[in-house]
């Protein structure tokens, strides 16, 4: 490649001038660099901008065009047109080349990017000037505004490359049995087929139904025997609760014991054993995040270190800031539970949202329905799955280890309906019943 045509390149004036000519002169070009990411907002000379809208009028119409349809297209549509202005179109041509039309399209690509860069910094700036809004409302904008610079158009896939990735969850799904992220109960995994990446999962439950413990269990797993990055996101508990509670799972070890003094040397050792186990996985705990700003923040922060999973307990508890603070209580979680769906597929991460069940629920004493969560039906829409943990009615008493129902009450991806499993709250640790197979699965993790 020549001097002069590297120069060319990083001219981005006869970089729009090569990829208006190429078009012109090869109009099937127009799919490819499409697909590549050319839009229209890319040119930044008002003529061609003209020029590119025309083509595009054409295309969408379903016409074949060439260089004389395309200017006879634009003397209708602009009857002002001069001399000057068909000269214009000429020196596209002149420049253009074909084979080199995505080394063109890169370039205006980056220009644009710079471009848009630009403006978020300048809105950045007027947001620190007007001082009306607060620092993790302005920090969380700017990230989320910069993401999309990043995104969108470079993230315009081939159909080969769509297929290619079809064919790889099938082939993941055949050797790990899941499209997803797999369950630590098999009795759950077998509905569910997994957690999907790039989508939330909701469980909901009445106080003291274990929802937190379930997410942790999951958590451990996915961690310790998935060998999957996974975040927690805390607005409930500190850490230190959290980490007892994984560690106790771990080990079996009753945390009442432990609260009250009376666990034994073996077991205390067994505890710190597994608790230095568990803290050395691929597990982060975040407790200082209470506006929707900071949560997804910290599942940016957490994703950008490898994490597949972010799991948020929970979403009634996340705190009104200025974004949301002069809305409903029910347009608030609305927003809440839209934002994080949208920066799960932003990431590509599965998110596990903890929801609180509404207080009809919790006085009828009745099965846990879709109506039942709390202050939003939105939570409904944006989850893939949602499931509910009730008490089974055979033992609907807190007994230490206890039957409970686990209901996948809504499932994109597979079938609804309830499993049994026994929770033991002492310990931390769900699990499914033993005819139901899942023994072995849960086998898999280190014991202590």
């Amino acid at each position: 490649m020549s001097d002069d045509f590297i120069k060319d390149i990083l001219n981005n004036e006869r970089s729009e001038q090569a990829i208006i000519g190429t078009i012109l002169m090869e109009p099937t070009h127009l799919p490819m660099l499409q697909g590549a990411g050319l839009v229209r907002d890319m040119f930044t000379d008002a003529f061609r901008r003209m020029l590119f809208d025309t083509i595009l009028q054409l295309q969408e119409g379903g016409f074949d065009f060439d260089l004389a349809i395309v200017s006879d297209a634009m003397r209708r549509r602009h009857p002002d047109m001069t001399v000057t202005d068909d000269h214009k179109i000429d020196e596209c041509v002149d420049v253009s080349m074909p084979s080199m039309a995505l080394e063109y399209l890169f370039h205006i690509k980056e220009v644009y990017k710079l471009k848009q860069v630009e403006a978020v910094l300048r809105g950045a700036a007027k947001r620190l000037a007007a001082d009306d809004q607060g620092p993790d409302v302005i920090i969380s904008t700017i990230k989320h505004e910069l993401s999309l610079v990043t995104s969108g158009t470079d993230n315009v896939r081939t159909k080969e490359e769509v297929c290619k990735d079809i064919l790889a969850q099938m082939k993941n799904a055949k050797t790990h049995g899941s499209a997803g992220i797999v369950s630590r109960f098999m009795t759950v995994q077998r509905k569910l087929a997994g957690y999907r990446h790039g989508k939330s999962t909701i469980i909901a439950a009445r106080p003291k139904c274990g929802k937190t413990t379930f997410m942790c269990n999951e958590c451990e797993y996915s961690a310790d025997v998935l060998k999957e990055a996974t975040g927690i996101i805390s607005i409930e508990m500190k850490q230190e609760e959290l980490w007892t509670k994984i560690a106790a799972g771990k080990s079996e070890v009753d945390t009442n014991k432990l609260d009250n003094g009376d666990a034994t040397a073996i077991e205390e050792a067994r505890f710190q054993e597994a608790l230095k186990y568990v803290m050395a996985l691929d597990l982060t705990i975040i407790d200082s995040a209470s506006t929707i700003e900071q949560v997804c923040s910290a599942m940016r922060m957490m994703a950008s270190e490898g994490a597949r999973r972010v799991a948020i307990d929970y979403l009634q508890l996340i705190s009104p800031s200025s974004s949301t603070k002069t809305k409903s209580r029910n347009q608030e979680v609305a927003h809440w539970s839209n934002m994080i769906t949208n920066t799960a597929k932003e990431l590509d991460v599965q998110v596990l949202l903890l929801s609180q069940l509404n207080r009809t629920s919790v006085q009828d004493k009745e099965k846990p329905q879709l109506h039942h969560l709390r202050d939003s039906g939105a939570i409904e829409q944006d989850a893939a799955a949602i499931l509910f943990i009730s008490e089974h009615p055979d033992n609907p008493s807190f007994t230490m280890d206890r039957k409970v129902i686990v209901d996948i009450a809504a499932n994109r991806f597979g079938p609804v309906g309830e499993v049994e499993m026994v929770f033991c709250p002492y310990i931390q640790k769900f699990r499914s019943t033993e005819f139901e197979g899942s023994q072995k699965q849960e086998a898999k993790g280190r014991r202590f």
